[in-house]
Parts: C-alpha cells; structure tokens; sequence
C-alpha cells in the first residue's frame, strides 16, 4: 500500500495551504497589473505626440552605448530577469543602468557589465531621480533602453534609441531659437520616455509574476486532485480488507 491515509492527508492540506498563498499572490500581482497598466496610458499619449515631431537619431555613433535597465524588485519573475541578462549579453551593452533589487550584487560583481548606478529599488524609483543620472549621458554616450514587450505568455527585449535630436528645418520657426527648442525637446523626449520604460517594465513584470502565479495555482490543483484519488484509493482497499478479515472470520 503505498502511504497510508495520514500521510496522503496531510501532503493534501501541505498542497492546499501551498495553493491559497499562490491564488493570493496571483490577485496581488493582478491588481499591480492593472495599476500600472492604468499609469502606462497616461504616459501613451505624450510619447506618441513626441514621436509625431520631425527628429533624428543623434550623430556620432560610434560613441560607447549606455542602456538602461529597469527589473524586478522580488523574485518570482525570474524569467523576466534572466531574459533582460541574456539580451543585454546578445546585444553587447556593457555599460548598464540596473533599476531593481533582483541580481543586483551579481551583476554588479559580473565582469561582462559596468553597472553605473548604487542599488536602487524599482518599485520606489524617483524617475527624475533617474533622469538626471541618465542625462549626464546623454552628450557622451549612445542612451538606449531595454524596452520589454510582451509575446504572448513570454517577455522579449527591444533597445529603442533616447539619443532622438529636433530635426532642424528652413520651413521652420523656432521661438526663441532651435538650440533652445532642441534642448527642450530633447529634455522632454528623454523623460517621457524613461516615464514609457518604466510603467512598460512594471506591465511585464507583473505579467510574468501573474502567470508564474497561475501555472503554480494549476499545479497545486492538479497535485490535489491527484493526492485526492490516492486517497480514496488507499481508504476503498482499507474497507476492501476490512470486509475480506471480516468474512474471513465468519467464515
């Protein structure tokens, strides 16, 4: 007989316990989705207005490349994090801004990276706080952004440019100059779009975690239901054995 009623019951309540802390964490990370998915088409708008302005890609490219990370705080979205790394490796970003908690000291101890950046946690960043570290940037070094984008049930990685200038035009009037509108624009176009990274970073992270939550929620389920017939078959040859005893002893 393989474990007795004791034991299949209590490996039940272990599976039960296990699955109300992840029915729990799933709902918290749902209710985070919708947060940010909510702060993220605030921010749509003016990042799409800013793209309708004529721009182009700053000049010397062959300037050393700065990318901008922005990961997880907690664990379970370790998917997330191992793909941001992986990308980053694939496409040769070495001089990193690392936003989160998660494998922070590692990568910050990884010979392949150049973390710019103390530890500061994602989820209480100060993005101007950000702004005005990445900024100092802006002059010296190609600025990009690992931007996350979600494929179905899995996160993949795109690097979008933040080096965009105003295109100058003679068809143009620029008040009170272009230097200074291109200043200003510049300015704006970095901040709402580390603003984008952000709540985008944050959808997918908590997308990751939600699904992470789901898969595990199913499993929890399905060990239950698999632990539940064990023991009614364990109990149904209980009671088979106890009645052939019974006859035996009639007999």
């Amino acid at each position: 007989m393989v474990g007795s009623l004791a034991q299949v019951q209590q490996r039940m309540g272990t599976v039960e316990t296990a699955s109300k802390i992840t029915t729990a964490m799933k709902l918290v990370s749902l209710s985070k989705l919708q947060k940010y998915k909510r702060l993220s088409q605030q921010v749509i708008p003016f990042r799409d207005a800013y793209e309708t302005i004529p721009s182009q890609a700053a000049s010397q490219d062959d300037r050393p490349r700065v990318t901008v990370c922005i990961v997880p705080d907690l664990g379970l979205a370790t998917a997330y994090t191992q793909g941001i790394i992986k990308f980053l490796r694939a496409n040769d970003c070495q001089k990193i801004f690392w936003i989160g908690g998660q494998r922070f000291e590692k990568i910050q101890a990884n010979p392949d990276f150049e973390v710019l950046n103390g530890y500061q946690s994602s989820e209480n960043v100060d993005l101007n706080w950000l702004y005005t570290q990445v900024v100092k940037y802006i002059d010296d070094y190609h600025v990009q952004m690992a931007m996350p984008v979600m494929n179905n049930e899995s996160v993949e990685f795109q690097l979008r440019d933040l080096n965009q200038e105003l295109a100058q035009s003679e068809f143009t009037l620029y008040e009170p100059s272009y230097e200074l509108a291109a200043a200003q624009y510049q300015a704006s176009h970095l901040l709402i779009h580390l603003y984008d990274l952000f709540y985008q970073s944050k959808v997918a992270e908590y997308t990751t975690r939600r699904i992470a939550m789901e898969k595990a929620t199913d499993n929890a389920k399905e060990m239950k239901q698999a632990l539940q017939n064990q023991y009614n078959r364990i109990r149904q040859e209980k009671i088979t054995q106890e009645i052939a005893e019974l006859t035996s002893g009639v007999l």
